[in-house]
C-alpha cells in the first residue's frame, strides 16, 4: 500500500528522505496523506486515490506509538463498521493493502484533491471527536471542483470504494444491528420511533440519530443513562451513565465521557437507556433494545416507524408544549399567530414520516 505523504506528515513521521512513487501503480491500494496542525487542532488525513474516500486520525500525538499504520486501520475499520459494511470484506480488504510504504507526495491535482478533503474533514469536527464519527461524513463528501462534478454521478467517495469492494465476491452490508424504541415521554401521548442502528456507532453517534429522529438542533447539553432494568424512582441512579462535561480524570466505572464509547460496548448488557437532552427542559427518552439482528444486510441507521410530535426547542418542557400545543390547536386564542410564528423561527413542524427517515438516514453524514 502506498502512502505518498506530504513533507508535513514526512516530518511528524521522521522520514528524512522519501523515494517518489513508481511510475505506476495500483490507484485502489494507494492513499494520499497530510499531517495538519492548526488552531490547536492536530490530525492526519488519508484520502483514497482511487474513489477519494476520506479517512482522518484525531490528535494522533496521543496515541502515536511509531505505527502509523496500526492506527489507519484501526479507524479505517472502525468508520466502515458504523456503516454496516461486512466485517469480512474490510479484513480482505485491510490484508490486500499489506505494509505500508511511504512515497513523496507529488503531482497538483492531487493535492489539490487532498487540500479538499482536509477542508471536508473540518465539517466533521463540528459535531464529533473521535476519529471514526469524523471519518464517516468526510468519506461522503466530494473533493472534485465544481466544475468537474458530475450531476449524473452523484455517488460519494464511500458508495465508490463500497462498490469496489464488490469485487471479493462477499456482501458488502452485512453485520449485526439493533433495533431500538425509543419513547420521549410527553403529556397526553408520547413520542416513539423505532430505529436500526448499528452496534458500532458511537454513543455520540446516537446523540445524532436521535437529534435528527426527533428533529431536535442539538443546541444543549445532553446525557446517557444505562440501566439493566428501569427503576420506579423518577430520579433513579443509572448503572452507568454518559456525559459530555467530564474529565479524563474524573472519571469512574459508574460514570464516563459519552466520547468514544460504542453501544456495543454496555448494549447488550444494559438493555434500557435513558438519553437526556436538554439539562433545563429534561427531556428524557426512554430507549429499549428490542432485538439484536445477526445478519443485517442493509444501509443504517434506518427509521422504522414513528408517532406523535416532538416538541420544538425552548418550549419549556412537558407543561410548556402541552400549552404550545393547545394554543397552536386554536386559531381563537390570542396568542395562536405570535406561537406560530415562533413556532417557525424554531423550525419546529408536525411528525412526517418520509422526512424523518431521510433525516435519520443521513444524520451521520450530514
Amino acid at each position: 500500500m502506498l502512502v505518498h505523504a506530504t513533507r508535513k506528515l514526512a516530518d511528524w513521521i521522521e522520514a528524512k528522505a522519501l523515494p517518489e512513487a513508481p511510475a505506476e501503480y495500483d490507484l485502489f491500494q494507494s492513499w494520499r496523506a497530510n499531517y495538519i496542525y492548526e488552531d490547536g487542532e492536530e490530525f492526519i488525513v488519508f484520502m483514497h486515490e482511487a474513489t477519494r474516500y476520506v479517512i482522518m486520525i484525531n490528535r494522533p500525538s496521543e496515541a502515536y506509538s511509531g505505527n502509523l499504520a496500526e492506527m489507519f486501520f484501526d479507524v479505517l475499520r472502525r468508520t466502515m463498521l458504523a456503516e454496516n459494511v461486512n466485517p469480512a470484506v474490510i479484513e480482505r480488504f485491510i490484508k490486500e493493502c499489506g505494509e505500508i510504504e511511504y512515497v513523496r507526495n507529488v503531482g497538483k491535482r492531487d493535492t489539490a484533491y487532498l487540500n479538499k478533503a482536509v477542508s471536508n474533514v473540518w465539517f466533521g469536527t463540528r459535531n464529533f471527536k473521535e476519529s471514526a464519527a469524523i471519518s464517516l461524513p468526510a468519506s461522503h463528501l466530494n473533493v472534485d471542483p465544481i466544475e468537474n462534478y458530475n450531476y449524473r454521478d452523484r455517488k460519494s467517495p464511500a458508495e465508490k470504494l463500497y462498490e469496489l469492494l464488490e469485487k471479493y465476491g462477499l456482501p458488502v452490508r452485512l453485520g449485526k444491528a439493533f433495533d431500538i424504541t425509543v419513547r420521549l415521554a410527553l403529556e397526553g401521548g408520547d413520542a416513539v420511533r423505532k430505529l436500526r442502528v448499528s452496534p458500532n456507532i458511537t454513543f455520540e453517534q446516537l446523540h445524532r440519530v436521535l437529534q435528527s429522529a426527533f428533529n431536535w438542533k442539538d443546541s444543549h447539553l445532553h446525557k446517557f443513562g444505562l440501566f439493566a432494568e428501569w427503576r420506579e424512582s423518577y430520579n433513579a441512579r443509572p448503572d452507568v451513565e454518559l456525559v459530555t462535561d467530564i474529565r479524563p480524570g474524573e472519571q469512574s466505572a459508574g460514570i464516563r465521557s459519552v466520547f468514544n464509547v460504542t453501544l456495543s460496548d454496555y448494549m447488550p448488557k444494559y438493555r434500557k437507556v435513558l438519553y437526556t437532552y436538554d439539562l433545563s427542559d429534561d427531556w428524557r427518552h426512554y430507549i429499549e433494545l428490542d432485538a439484536v439482528i445477526d445478519e443485517c444486510d442493509e444501509i443504517l441507521p434506518r427509521l422504522l416507524s414513528g408517532e406523535g410530535d416532538a416538541p420544538p426547542e425552548d418550549v419549556g418542557g412537558i407543561g410548556g408544549f402541552a400549552e404550545f400545543l393547545s394554543i397552536i390547536d386554536d386559531p381563537s386564542h390570542e396568542d395562536y399567530q405570535d406561537n406560530i410564528e415562533w413556532a417557525k423561527a424554531q423550525f419546529w413542524q408536525r411528525f412526517d414520516y418520509e422526512q424523518a427517515w431521510r433525516y435519520v438516514r443521513t444524520s451521520l453524514i450530514w
